[in-house]
């Protein structure tokens, strides 16, 4: 027999790829860009990032996701769109 659960989840999980910390390369590969593009957008304050001890710099792709709309970048889960009424205009 079938069951059906009445309350199902009000959110998805969270993509497996977005869990966790990214390093600066794992970040450049999200957005296609390179890794002194990160660095140079991280050194303007334009993406948060966060020292954790022994001088790593790590990023949380959520916070990156929305720092990068308000840059005029889409994050990876959106698709971009604007490549689209460019190139017909």
């Amino acid at each position: 027999m079938i069951t059906i659960d009445s309350n199902p989840p009000t959110e998805a999980p969270p993509a497996p790829e977005d869990t966790g910390w990214f390093t600066e390369k794992e970040i450049a590969e999200r957005y296609n860009m390179s890794e002194r593009q990160i660095d140079y957008l991280r050194e303007k304050k334009v993406l948060p990032y966060y020292v954790v001890p022994s001088r790593c710099i790590r990023f949380d792709p959520k916070e990156c996701d929305r720092a990068m709309k308000k840059f005029g970048r889409n994050g990876e889960s959106e698709a971009s769109g604007q490549n689209d009424q460019r190139n017909q205009e």
